[in-house]
């Protein structure tokens, strides 16, 4: 049992710096850094209007959803509002280190893809908030 153990934990630790590594190939890139710095903006700014869309709603329900054919089709805590900024950084992590994996490849432009394609999700999980504080204060 402890040589089992002893081993996940060298791979562990092998993983991690093997990880650690690929990051920072991929921010020597200038775009990519650059990138990686907006994506990292509308996220914060994301989770700062969550923070403040669940303050102002309070313990209330709110409207988490809203479908122009359906109408209201979600309502909830205000508490879940947080899922969206969290969704927004699952993607730019999971983005991240793929493009830092493939980066050791010198495939610089399937990283930035991947790096524009988390900073599109980013935006729209912003939009979404927008979206959820017109429907909620309207």
């Amino acid at each position: 049992m402890k040589l089992i153990f002893s081993k996940t934990l060298n791979y562990l630790y092998i993983s991690i710096n093997w990880v650690k590594k690929a990051l920072l190939v991929l921010l020597t890139d200038r775009l990519s850094l650059i990138l990686l710095a907006i994506i990292l903006l509308i996220n914060l700014l994301t989770w700062v209007g969550s923070y403040f869309l669940n303050t102002l709603i309070g313990d209330d329900l709110a409207v988490l959803h809203y479908n122009v054919a359906f109408g209201i089709d979600l309502v909830g805590s205000a508490k879940k509002l947080y899922l969206t900024p969290l969704l927004g950084l699952v993607v730019l992590i999971v983005n991240s280190l793929l493009g830092a994996l493939l980066k050791n490849y010198k495939d610089r432009l399937i990283v930035i893809m991947l790096l524009s394609s988390a900073m599109l999700v980013n935006i729209f999980c912003l939009v979404a908030l927008y979206f959820s504080y017109i429907i909620n204060f309207s």
